[in-house]
């Protein structure tokens, strides 16, 4: 008994399922990079499985044109899915295990692994279907052919994609400019564009017109992506501004080539001058998740008009891709939160810790220590702010780690800065005493916070957290904020200890939708309004 008797009788319908199958396996191809970054066997099984399955069924309809052979009937789909799953989970290895490769790199080869046999696989079962079709040597021939450029399509879109990225789209800015927050004295204006160039940032302030580059030893840098800019506070307060850039073509031998300029907005900028009020804006979690952490952020700019934002850290899953991993979800996201005309402050996560790029990030990003450390101390208005680095979520052996991690010396060091600071008691004369971190000092079951648990935890780093936490209480903190723990936003209370604790917000739904909050200090007391969908 034949399977679909309508293949042997309109061959189209056939060659019109291989294509519907091929579109399949490239679909699910297409998500391993995420399943990489996330290490998640499960799902990659899942989607071995989904791959098999898809070629299976046209396993399934070869052995239907051979005829009523119960043996072909099951073995077809049975072989052909195993090879697919088989090459899925080679591909994920290749790309997880590589030595001497980093993983963006990895993925490319394994989706051209896997790309390649697909079209292997196609060309087989399309010829093989075709003999038995009847169809003529012309119509093979061009069958033969067509796939054979398809096979060499699907091997070098991955290079193709890249290639066209930079060489083919028009040169324009991908973001516009964040005004970081750099030590007591600087700002830091980032800005992305489509391809390397220079950056600069012309100021206008009381009828002067300064213009500053990114620059090095003499020369402005010309082989950037992502611009950062560093101008004084002074100069920039009270000031409008506009980043300009211009793209270089070549810069590989005696003479530089250059490009077309571009040159933004002009943006009134707006550093908070008062000693009353005040209110920012928590932006945290979204790891990725773009779309959705865009229009919450929006909806929160258009509402209300906060003083300044605070990125909580865990902007992506991993940092291994200039735009997909930086540009994307950190700088897009930090300039629509601000505006472009409010001050920024950054504190890392434990997500910043991954991916080849999480170093350039820790240099790119600047902090409001002189210094340049992630964890700091500022004021604004009636407020006193201490942020902590809060972000190493394992302890040093942790198997991911690999042996880099040296979390527990830096710890050491965090803690002594921090008692030795507060033990001067900065925060005295100021109305308001809060914390920054990524990860919360309560969860919420009301149990400090290294009880988070995630899907490959099997261990947690608590080092030194009772030890701040009794610090917090000795220093009078009245509220600490932090995101990490994916609850809607919400605040926790240990019965040990005098602080709420705010969960800040993040991505949820699987990544679809975002909530962020604004925190407010008014009239001696702390409030926060949720955001986001």
């Amino acid at each position: 008994m034949r399977f679909v008797g309508l293949f042997a009788k309109i061959p189209w319908l056939y060659y019109l399922l291989i294509l519907a199958v091929n579109v399949g396996v490239v679909v699910l191809a297409l998500q391993m990079p995420q399943y990489y970054a996330d290490k998640r066997p499960v799902s990659i099984r899942l989607l071995s499985v989904g791959i098999g399955i898809l070629v299976g069924v046209l396993g399934l309809a070869m052995a239907d044109l051979k005829g009523d052979k119960i043996v072909g009937l099951i073995l077809a789909p049975i072989v052909c899915g195993l090879v697919a799953a088989f090459t899925f989970r080679l591909t994920y290895m290749i790309a997880t295990q590589s030595i001497g490769v980093d993983r963006a790199v990895s993925m490319t080869i394994a989706k051209v692994l896997l790309f390649s046999e697909l079209g292997v696989l196609d060309a087989l079962i399309a010829l093989s279907s075709a003999e038995h079709f009847g169809a003529g040597k012309v119509f093979r021939t061009v069958l033969t052919v067509a796939l054979v450029i398809w096979t060499i399509g699907l091997a070098v879109t991955p290079f193709a994609t890249a290639f066209a990225r930079r060489y083919l789209r028009k040169y324009a800015f991908l973001t516009e400019p964040s005004v970081y927050v750099n030590g007591a004295n600087g700002y830091s204006i980032l800005f992305a564009t489509s391809a390397p160039g220079t950056g600069c940032v012309t100021i206008e302030k009381n009828g002067v017109t300064t213009t500053y580059s990114e620059t090095a030893i003499g020369t402005v840098l010309y082989d950037r992506q992502i611009h950062r800019v560093d101008v004084p506070k002074a100069a920039l307060d009270g000031a409008t501004y506009f980043v300009s850039s211009r793209e270089t073509l070549d810069g590989s031998d005696k003479n530089w080539v250059m490009g077309k300029k571009i040159v933004g907005e002009k943006y009134a900028f707006r550093a908070y001058t008062g000693g009353g009020d005040l209110s920012f804006l928590c932006v945290s979690d979204n790891q990725g998740a773009n779309a959705g952490t865009q229009r919450a952020v929006k909806e929160a700019y258009d509402a209300n008009n906060y003083d300044f934002v605070l990125m909580l850290g865990d902007h992506a899953e991993s940092y291994n891709d200039i735009e997909n991993d930086i540009v994307e979800p950190l700088l897009k996201v930090s300039a629509l939160a601000s505006g472009s005309v409010l001050p920024v402050y950054y504190t890392l996560g434990n997500h910043e810790y991954r991916g080849m790029l999480a170093p350039y990030l820790w240099e790119l990003i600047p902090t409001g220590a002189e210094d340049g450390a992630a964890y700091y101390t500022f004021t604004m208005g009636d407020a006193f702010f201490t942020v902590l680095n809060f972000a190493n979520d394992h302890d040093d052996d942790f198997e991911r780690y690999a042996g880099l991690a040296d979390y527990n010396a830096y710890k050491d060091a965090e803690f002594d800065w921090y008692a030795a600071e507060m033990a001067q008691a900065p925060y005295e004369g100021y109305r308001y005493n809060l914390v920054i971190s990524h990860i919360a000092m309560i969860a919420e079951d009301n149990l400090p916070a290294y009880e988070h648990e995630c899907e490959d935890c099997h261990k947690v780093h608590d080092y030194k957290y009772r030890e701040f936490a009794e610090v917090f209480k000795q220093s009078g903190v009245q509220y600490v904020v932090s995101g990490h723990s994916h609850v809607p936003p919400a605040e926790f209370k240990h019965p040990d200890f005098s602080f709420p604790n705010l969960h800040a917000g993040s991505h949820y739904d699987n990544k679809t939708k975002f909530r962020n909050s604004i925190v407010t200090l008014k009239d001696g007391k702390i409030t926060y309004q949720i955001y986001g969908e």
